[in-house]
């Protein structure tokens, strides 16, 4: 509504834009478009806009004579017609030709979920809903993720999924995927998380068996592609480079790894070590866990149960049996830096920082706990916003939260955060600390909490009506973690049952000034 507001439109439903453009698009054919285009295109005036922070003056030129000189020599230069490619067909790999034996299959009843476990290893875990028509979300987890990067590869879990999902697949470049799929409601993107690998994919009933088909064919016929490792580094190479110049970025490149005693695996490295990781490495590290790691298949949406469970059988179930796959790393802990200190300089004019204190808490699994210290962290933030932003006019926004960790256990770090002026920074430091020492000592009042729970509650309603909580918090390694989907169900009552007694008592214990670390990062005010 506030677009069409904003762009001075009339506000349409989906339906009344159904009913107003499907005629058109039904009638309209390619000439038409093309004329179309080129009648829109065909006026002389260009508006060339050029933004960024590079320097684009030659000895001779202004920017905008350099700009304009570029233009106008890219316009002498023959546009050729694009060449006819190769048509492409997807699937291209032979349709499996048996099913899976299924060895067991339980159903929560309450939670209208049902899981199945094949004889190969794989499980498949299965939650029909009506929250939104024509959505099926999916979830393929395997391995130990960015945990298992090994100690002396420092960024290859990061390197490992832009390059996998620049591949494409063994036999079809990610450009052939894509043609092949065209005019599709289906994706499949790979991703490293902090304590699995994954497939994620999106697609509409229609299309249930093309989902599984791709599952399929990235399981069996991965893509490692050269080409797809030089375009990762070039675009590492510019990210590094924004990183390095951007407030933010400090955190990336710097911040988290402090927090977790230099730990490899958290934020990245140099990039000169980055770019020493090879094709090689990534194919050795994740070729292991994904030809021979149990997998786990999570869906949720609107789908035909029966179909589902068939369709998986074929492309799932029939796959070479999976016993687990042993990690060369083992679980190393994070260690959290207790009472040091970061400081960092960033080379940019931006006149912004960062302040951050932060303390050592837990590790996700004691769900009442990591609920409570959620709320705690509202608490924190509103404290902060009264004390420091409005009482101080000190900052550009403050916040807290929690971030407990699923991988390591007894690591997690609660941070309260500021972003500020930098001349500000050592003030913002001690009232941070001193709003930490307050709430451990007076401890959090009735109407405190009344503020951070309320909308809590709220918006845990609206989570329970979403298929990307089902699938991402409560199904996803569920074989592992069954104890999610008793969390589901008790999530809403639980944080409506929060005291302001039991997180006092968590701020008594956690909120502790003597052992926080803290990072400040500023401009150097050069560039």
């Amino acid at each position: 509504i506030i677009n069409s507001l904003n762009s001075n439109r009339v506000f349409q439903s989906p339906e009344q834009k159904n009913t107003l453009f499907t005629p058109v698009i039904n009638l309209a054919m390619l000439n038409d478009v093309h004329e179309s285009f080129k009648q829109t295109w065909e006026p002389e005036h260009r508006l060339v806009l050029v933004s960024g922070n590079a320097k684009i003056s030659s000895c001779n030129e202004n920017p905008k004579d350099n700009i304009l000189s570029i233009f106008n020599k890219s316009r002498n230069i023959k546009v050729l017609p694009p060449l006819d490619k190769q048509s492409v067909t997807f699937p291209y790999l032979p349709e499996p030709n048996k099913k899976g034996r299924i060895i067991a299959k339980t159903s929560e009843d309450d939670l209208k979920i049902v899981q199945i476990d094949f004889a190969n290893g794989v499980r498949l875990n299965l939650k029909k809903t009506d929250f939104k028509a024509n959505e099926v979300r999916l979830l393929l987890a395997f391995g130990k993720g960015r945990s298992a990067e090994p100690s002396d590869k420092s960024g290859l879990a990061a390197l490992s999924e832009a390059v996998i999902n620049e591949s494409g697949l063994g036999s079809m470049t990610k450009d052939d995927v894509e043609r092949a799929l065209a005019g599709k409601n289906t994706s499949v993107s790979f991703a490293i998380d902090e304590d699995m690998f994954s497939f994620t994919g999106i697609s509409v009933p229609q299309e249930i068996e093309l989902l599984f088909q791709l599952l399929y064919a990235h399981l069996v016929d991965a893509g490692y592609r050269e080409n797809a490792y030089k375009l990762s580094i070039n675009r590492f190479e510019q990210e590094y480079k924004a990183l390095s110049t951007s407030i933010d970025g400090a955190m990336m490149l710097s911040g988290r790894r402090f927090l977790a005693g230099g730990d490899s695996r958290f934020g990245l490295p140099l990039f000169d070590e980055l770019k020493k990781l090879t094709l090689k490495d990534i194919r050795s590290w994740i070729e292991g866990p994904l030809k021979h790691d149990k997998l786990e298949v999570s869906l949720v949406g609107d789908f035909d149960t029966d179909l589902v469970i068939e369709t998986a059988s074929r492309y799932l179930g029939s796959l070479p049996s999976r016993k687990g796959y042993d990690y060369d790393r083992g679980l190393q802990l994070p260690q959290f830096p207790t009472t040091q200190s970061l400081k960092i300089e960033v080379p940019t004019k931006i006149n912004k920082g960062i302040v951050i204190v932060a303390y050592p808490s837990e590790d996700l699994w004691d769900i009442k706990r990591s609920r409570r210290l959620s709320v705690l962290a509202e608490v924190f933030s509103d404290r902060l916003r009264e004390t420091i932003r409005e009482k101080l006019g000190a900052v550009y926004s403050v916040f807290a939260f929690n971030s407990p960790k699923r991988a390591y256990p007894g690591y997690g770090v609660f941070y309260s955060m500021a972003y500020i002026d930098p001349e500000q920074a050592a003030l913002i430091e001690t009232q941070i600390k001193k709003i930490a020492s307050d709430i451990s000592k007076s401890g959090v009042t009735q109407e405190e909490l009344k503020r951070a729970l309320n909308p809590t509650l709220t918006s845990i309603k609206e989570m329970l009506g979403k298929n990307s909580y089902w699938l991402h918090t409560v199904l996803s390694q569920s074989t592992i973690y069954p104890q999610q989907l008793q969390w589901s169900r008790t999530i809403l009552q639980d944080y409506a049952s929060i005291s302001a007694a039991e997180v006092t008592s968590l701020a008594k214990k956690y909120l502790d000034s003597s052992k926080a670390a803290t990072i400040v990062v500023k401009p150097s005010g050069k560039k």
